[in-house]
C-alpha cells in the first residue's frame, strides 16, 4: 500500500498560526519493485568521484542483481552489474564511482564500483533502475504457509481460483467440488479438477485491472495413481493470445519451472510434473519436473518483459520521465545553517514509492518528516527508531549539584569512561579523568573540533592532561573537523550531543558541556556561578547500549582525528596556564541534593538527526496529546518561533516543537514557557525575544492559557534544554541536549531521554517554578534587594496548608528568627483572620507569655500535635487545640477573632501579629482577596508540598516573590 506522507497543516485563525497533523491517507494499492532506489549522492565533495547510488530490497525474499539488472543515468548510460550481488530483504548497497572517494565520505567501502559508468549532474537528472525478469504479475498461496484448498490421500483434490481476475487472496482459493467427463489418471481413475476447463467453484470474473495471466488451479497433492503427478494450470483473462517465452513459475522451495509457448485469448496453459499424468482428456503444454511439497507453498508468476522497476528524478530536472510524477526531488536547505553541497537523497522511512518527490526526506510539504537532510556518514535507518526501556535514574541540577553528582559517577567507573560532548574545558573534570586513569580506567572522548570562537587552550590543556598515562594508549580526546587537503568533511554542523558511558553498564545525558559553567566545582555554601541546566544519570542496559552503537559510529569516521595528530588539534601553546577556579557567589544554591529513584521508570532514548523529531512516538506526539487539566514546562536555551530561512514565517516554516505546544494549549492545557535572556539577542529575528513577542500575542488573539517569561534565574544563562510535562496526572521530564533550532533536530549530533516518572516531574517542577518566579523582570530588582537587606523581624517561614489526603489537623505553620538577636514572643499572635471583627471563618491564636526564640531559631505551630508526630516522627513546638498534653497550646486572641484557624486550599492566608496587633509579617496564596500581601502566591501546588519562603531571610512583602513550592517540606529548620 503507499501513502501519502504526513504533513502539517497551517491556517490563520484571527490572526494565530494554528496548525495540525493530517494523517497519512492512502493511495491506490501497488506491488512495491523488488529492489527500490533509496539513495543518490550526485552532490558530491569531490566532483563526480565520491556520486554514489543506494539500492534496497523491498521484496520478502534476497535478490539477486545480475547483468539483466541494469543503472541508467540522464543520459542514457547504463550500468550492468559487474558481479551479481545479492541483497537480503531489507538491506541496502552501495554502488560508488570511485571507492577510495566514497570511503573517504561515508566511512566504509561501497558493494561495488560502476567506475565512471554513470553520471549525475548536480543540475539534476534521473536515475533509472531496470530489470528483465523481476516484474511479479501473480502468485498462488502468496501469503505462504498451508495451502488454501485441495486435498491430499486418499480423495487428491485440486486447488481451484474461484475469480480468475481477483488478487491472489486466501479467500479467492478453494477445493474443486467436481470432475470433467473423460478426465482420467494414468489408473485410469477421476480426476477431482478440472484442467483446462472452467473450475468448479468458478464465479464471474471482475474486471480485471491488473491481472492478465493467472495462476488459476494447482494439484499440490498429486492424483490418486501417483502423489509425484502434480500439475499447475495459468488461465489467460485477457482478449488476445500472449507468449510465455522467458517467462517463468517461481516456487517457494527454489524450484523454478520457465515457460514456453502461447497461451491463447481466455484460454488454459497445462503444466505437468511428470508424464502420463493424465491417460485421457487433457494434454499439457508443458511438462517440467518440479514438486509441491504437502505442507504448502508459494507460487509466483513472472513475466520476461524489460520494464522500469524504479526511477528517481532529482534536481532541477523538470522533463517528463517515465515513472515519475510531478516536480523533482530536491535536497533541503536553510541559508547559513542547511547546505545542500554534499547531501544523499534519501527516501523517507518506511519506505514508499508513489514514485513522486513526497517519498524523499527532502520533500517541502511536510515540516516534519520532510525536510529533512542526510549526509555521508550517517545511520539514519539504524538509529530511526528511538530506544525505550526501564530504568533506574538520578537526576541533578546545574549549576547546583550537578559536578558533585558526575563526580561520583566518574568515580564509580573501574574499566572504562567514554565521552561525547561539545566542549572541554573543566580542569577538574579533566582531574576527575586523570585520576580513573591512574587507577586503570581507559578513558576516550570525542569533541567538536570547530566550536564557535575557535577552540579555547584550556580544551588543549585538558586533552593534554588524559593523554599522558603511556599504559593506556588507547585513552585521549578525538576531535570532528573537515580536513579540504584530503577532502574529508564533518558529518555534523555541531558534535552537540552531551552524554558519558561508564563501563558499559551506566549512562549519563546532559544538557551540560563539560565546561566551568555547567559543572562548576567550587564550595557551594556561599553560592556558586554557572547556568541553568540538568544531567539524568540511567542504568538500562538497552539505553546504554544505544548509547554504545551512537558513540561507537560517531567514533568510526574519517572526519575524527586524534589529539596531536595535526597541529589545529594539538596544544596547548607553551607557556599556557589553565584557570582552575569556578564558580562564584552571585547564585544561591538551591537544589544541592539530586533526586535518586530506587524504582524502575521508562525511558525513551532519542538522538538527532534520527529519532528526536518523530510524529509516532517522542515529545511532539505527546504534547499533542494533551488536554484540559493537563500542563506542559519548558525551560530553552534557545526557541525560535519559526524555522527555515531568514525570509520564513510561523506559517509555512513552524517549529513543531513549539507548534505542538500551542496545540497543548489550544485543547486546553496550562502553557508555560521560560526562555534565556543571558545569551539572547534582541536584534535577532527569531531570537527568543521574538518568541516571546509572538507567543504573547497567540494569548492575547485566543485567550489559550500561554504563560511566557524570559529568565535568567542563575544570573549565568539558562543553559537547559527541559520539557515537563503533565498529562492526565502523569509526569513526563526530556533532559538533554536537543534545543529549539532547526539545526539541532537535523544537522546537529543531539542526545535526549524522555522520561516518565511523576516523581521526576514533580522535582524538575519545582525548579522550573523557581527559575519562573526568578524569571520576572519587573519582581527581579526587589528580589534581589531583598538578599542584600536581610528582614529584621520575625517571619513566616513555611507553611503546609494542603497536605496528602484529609487535612484532618495536620495544617502546621513555621515560623524563624533571621535577626541577630533573640526575640521575645510575648504578645504576638499568629493565625488567617485578615481582619479584626472576623468570626467562625477564621482564628487568631496567642503565643504564651515568656516564649522566646532565639536568632536563627524555627519553631513551629501544628493544628494537631499527634497527627504531626505521626508524619514527622518529632513534636512541633506549639499546637492549635489540646490533643497531647505534653504540646503546649496557643490561646484564642478573642479581641481579634473568635474562630478557628483552617486554611483553605485553594486560597487563604496567615498572619503574624506583634503585641500591638500590627501585622509583623503575612503570606497569601491562591484566590485570597485579602490585602496582606501585593501580590499572592497564586502557583497551583501538589498535596504534600509546602509554601516555603526563599531564601529564608527575605522579605518583599509580596508572596508571589518571597515562597516556592517546596516539594519536600523543611518543617522544623530552614534550607
Amino acid at each position: 500500500m503507499r501513502y501519502r506522507s504526513t504533513s502539517l497543516v497551517c491556517i490563520i485563525f484571527l490572526s494565530v498560526l494554528v496548525c495540525t497533523n493530517v494523517r497519512a491517507t492512502p493511495l491506490p494499492p501497488q506491488n512495491l519493485p523488488v529492489v527500490m532506489i533509496t539513495g543518490l549522492h550526485y552532490f558530491g565533495y569531490e566532483g563526480s568521484a565520491d556520486e554514489a547510488v543506494r539500492l534496497t530490497a523491498t521484496g520478502d525474499n534476497s535478490t539477486v542483481l545480475d547483468n539483466s539488472w541494469r543503472l541508467r543515468d540522464d543520459a542514457g548510460h547504463s550500468y550492468g552489474f559487474a558481479s551479481p550481488i545479492t541483497i537480503a530483504p531489507g538491506a541496502s548497497v552501495w554502488l560508488a564511482n570511485s571507492p577510495l572517494a566514497f570511503e573517504r565520505q561515508f566511512g566504509f567501502s561501497p558493494t561495488q564500483s560502476y567506475g565512471g559508468q554513470l553520471g549525475f549532474a548536480n543540475a539534476g537528472g534521473t536515475v533509472q533502475l531496470t530489470s528483465q525478469t523481476s516484474v511479479l504479475l501473480d502468485t498462488a498461496n502468496g501469503d505462504g504457509g498451508m495451502w488454501n484448498g485441495g486435498s491430499g490421500s486418499p480423495l487428491y483434490i485440486s486447488m481451484e481460483r474461484k475469480d480468475s481476475g481477483a488478487p491472489d487472496t486466501p479467500a479467492n482459493w478453494g477445493t474443486a467440488v467436481g470432475s470433467l467427463a473423460g478426465v482420467l489418471d494414468l489408473n485410469n481413475a477421476t480426476i477431482t479438477g478440472t484442467p483446462r476447463a472452467l473450475n468448479s467453484i468458478a464465479v464471474s470474473p471482475t474486471v480485471p485491472t491488473s491481472l492478465t495471466v493467472v495462476i488459476n488451479e494447482v494439484a499440490w497433492a498429486g492424483i490418486a495413481g501417483s502423489p509425484s503427478h502434480e500439475w499447475l494450470e495459468l488461465y489467460n483473462n485477457a482478449n488476445n493470445s500472449i507468449g510465455l517465452s522467458g517467462w517463468r513459475i517461481e516456487i517457494s522451495n527454489g524450484n523454478l519451472i520457465p515457460l514456453t509457448g502461447t497461451i491463447a485469448a481466455h484460454g488454459y496453459y497445462l503444466i505437468q510434473r511428470s508424464p502420463g499424468t493424465f491417460n485421457s482428456g487433457p494434454v499439457a503444454d508443458l511438462v517440467y519436473s518440479f514438486v509441491l511439497l504437502n505442507t504448502g507453498a508459494t507460487l509466483r508468476l513472472v513475466d520476461a518483459r524489460e520494464s522500469v522497476v524504479d526511477t528517481l528524478v532529482y534536481g532541477d530536472n523538470l522533463s517528463a520521465t517515465e515513472g515519475w510524477l510531478g516536480a523533482p526531488a530536491i535536497p533541503y536547505s536553510v541559508s547559513h545553517s542547511i547546505v545542500a553541497d554534499g547531501q544523499v537523497l534519501l527516501r523517507k522511512l518506511p519506505l514508499r514509492d508513489s514514485d513522486a518527490a513526497e517519498d524523499w526526506i527532502g520533500a517541502s510539504d511536510d515540516v516534519i518528516e520532510g525536510r529533512r537532510v542526510a549526509f555521508p556518514g550517517w545511520q539514519l535507518e539504524l538509529f530511526n527508531e528511538p530506544v525505550r526501556a526501564a530504568s533506574h535514574i538520578t537526576v541533578a541540577v546545574a549549576p547546583d549539584g550537578s559536578f558533585e553528582a558526575l563526580r561520583t559517577f566518574i568515580n564509580s567507573a573501574r574499566t572504562s569512561i567514554d565521552v561525547e560532548t561539545y566542549s572541554f574545558e573543566s580542569v577538574a573534570i579533566a582531574e576527575l579523568l586523570y585520576s580513573r586513569m591512574m587507577s586503570g580506567v581507559r578513558v576516550r572522548v570525542l569533541l567538536d573540533g570547530t566550536p564557535t570562537g575557535g577552540l579555547p587552550e584550556q580544551t588543549k590543556w585538558a586533552c593534554a592532561r588524559i593523554s599522558q598515562v603511556p599504559s593506556l594508549p588507547d585513552s585521549g580526546c578525538w576531535f570532528m573537523r573537515s580536513d579540504g587537503t584530503h577532502n574529508i568533511h564533518r558529518r555534523f554542523n555541531s558534535f552537540h550531543a552531551k552524554f558519558v558511558i561508564v563501563d558499559d553498564a551506566q549512562l549519563s545525558v546532559a544538557s551540560e558541556n563539560f565546561s566551568p559553567n555547567g559543572f562548576p566545582d567550587d564550595d557551594k555554601r556561599d553560592g556558586t556561578a554557572g547556568q541553568r541546566g540538568l544531567i539524568a544519570f540511567l542504568d538500562s542496559p538497552a539505553l546504554v547500549a544505544r548509547a554504545r552503537e551512537i558513540w561507537n559510529a560517531d567514533a568510526a569516521y574519517p572526519d575524527m582525528v586524534r589529539f596531536g595528530v595535526d597541529a589545529n588539534w594539538s596544544g596547548p601553546a607553551s607557556g599556557f596556564v589553565p584557570v582552575t577556579v569556578t564558580g562564584g557567589i552571585s547564585y544561591t544554591v538551591r537544589f544541592t541534593q539530586p533526586l535518586l529513584l530506587r524504582s524502575l521508570v521508562t525511558v525513551e532514548l532519542s538522538t538527532s538527526p534520527e529519532s528526536n523529531l518523530r510524529v509516532t512516538t517522542g515529545l511532539l506526539p505527546l504534547l499533542r496529546s494533551l488536554g484540559p487539566g493537563d500542563s506542559v514546562y519548558s525551560e530553552q536555551l534557545e526557541e525560535p518561533y519559526f524555522w527555515g530561512g531568514a525570509s520564513g514565517d510561523p506559517v509555512h516554516d513552524p517549529n513543531p516543537r513549539l507548534q505542538a505546544a500551542l496545540t497543548a494549549a489550544q485543547n486546553g492545557a496550562q502553557a508555560w514557557l521560560i526562555f534565556d535572556s543571558f545569551y539572547a539577542r534582541q536584534s535577532d529575528l527569531r531570537s527568543n525575544f521574538a518568541t516571546l513577542r509572538f507567543l504573547r500575542d497567540v494569548r492575547a488573539q485566543t485567550n489559550w492559557n500561554i504563560n511566557v517569561a524570559m529568565g535568567n534565574p542563575t544570573a549565568h544563562g539558562i543553559h537547559n534544554k527541559a520539557w515537563l510535562v503533565n498529562r492526565q496526572g502523569t509526569g513526563y521530564s526530556q533532559i538533554g541536549s536537543w534545543n529549539g533550532s532547526e539545526a539541532s533536530s537535523k544537522v546537529n549530533r543531539e542526545m535526549s531521554v524522555l522520561i516518565e516518572s511523576t516523581e521526576v516531574f514533580e522535582y524538575l517542577k519545582h525548579v522550573f517554578e523557581n527559575d519562573w518566579r526568578w524569571s520576572n523582570p519587573m519582581q527581579l530588582p526587589t528580589v534581589m534587594s531583598s538578599y542584600t537587606a536581610p528582614a529584621g523581624h520575625m517571619l513566616i517561614s513555611e507553611v503546609m496548608f494542603d497536605p496528602i489526603g484529609l487535612d484532618d489537623g495536620r495544617e502546621w505553620i513555621e515560623l524563624y528568627n533571621p535577626t541577630p538577636t533573640m526575640i521575645e514572643l510575648t504578645g504576638y499572635k499568629i493565625g488567617d483572620a485578615e481582619t479584626r471583627g472576623r468570626s467562625t471563618a477564621d482564628g487568631m491564636f496567642q503565643f504564651p507569655n515568656g516564649t522566646q526564640l532565639a536568632s536563627g531559631g524555627v519553631l513551629v505551630v501544628a493544628q494537631n500535635a499527634l497527627q504531626f508526630e505521626a508524619d514527622y516522627q518529632h513534636p512541633p513546638n506549639f499546637e492549635i487545640a489540646e490533643y497531647d498534653p505534653l504540646v503546649p497550646n496557643l490561646s484564642p486572641y478573642l479581641p481579634w477573632s473568635n474562630g478557628v484557624i483552617s486554611l483553605n486550599n485553594l486560597g487563604d492566608q496567615v498572619i503574624l501579629l506583634g503585641p500591638d496587633d500590627a501585622i509583623v509579617d503575612a503570606v497569601q496564596w491562591g484566590n485570597s482577596t485579602a490585602l496582606v500581601s501585593p501580590i499572592a502566591f497564586t502557583h497551583p501546588m501538589s498535596s504534600g508540598h509546602s509554601l516555603q519562603r526563599w531564601p529564608p531571610n527575605a522579605d518583599t512583602h509580596n508572596s508571589a516573590v518571597d515562597f516556592r513550592d517546596q516539594i519536600a517540606p523543611s518543617v522544623g529548620r530552614v534550607p
